[in-house]
């Protein structure tokens, strides 16, 4: 690929959902019929700051924020290793949500990442609005007393867990 953060594309629906996003397509006749997109769209997000909910004695105090890029560049600063896998998904007909499942390649269960995977693959709704919305539709719903996930706002827990 030319551009380092480009993408070839080929179906007519991907070109206009990432024109949608403020990508750049570029298309020359000997490609034959394939684009590149390139993002170059930039969302103000706010900066990287300190957990408000949950207090951090040790360790670094920084939380999640509100762009998915951002909080994945975080896991990959805490977890440099060859293993960690990120697969993005899209949710929501119309909000169209990007989402990534993110896990040790050689740590986690494959049936259960691949059970996630089809889980997320199978959402249709118009709109994905935060995350408990999407663990509802993602997680099976088999009647336990325990939690069947965790939420965190910051980063280092995760990387640890």
């Amino acid at each position: 690929m030319l551009f380092a953060r480009g993408e070839a594309l080929n179906k007519l629906e991907d070109v206009l959902s990432d024109l949608m996003k403020g990508n750049v397509i570029i298309a020359h006749r000997s490609w034959k019929g394939q684009v590149v997109s390139i993002p170059l769209a930039e969302i103000k997000t706010r900066t990287v700051e300190k957990p408000t909910i949950e207090k951090v004695f040790l360790g670094a105090k920084e939380s999640f924020v509100e762009d998915l890029d951002s909080n994945v560049g975080l896991f990959r600063r805490w977890i440099k290793d060859v293993n960690l896998t990120v697969t993005y998904f899209t949710a929501g007909e119309r909000s169209k949500s990007k989402v990534a499942l993110v896990y040790l390649r050689d740590v986690a269960n494959p049936d259960w990442v691949k059970e996630i995977s089809t889980n997320l693959k199978k959402i249709h709704i118009d709109r994905i609005v935060g995350h408990k919305d999407l663990m509802e539709l993602i997680i099976c719903r088999n009647q336990t007393v325990f939690p069947l996930y965790e939420l965190t706002e910051v980063p280092v827990r995760v990387s640890t867990s």
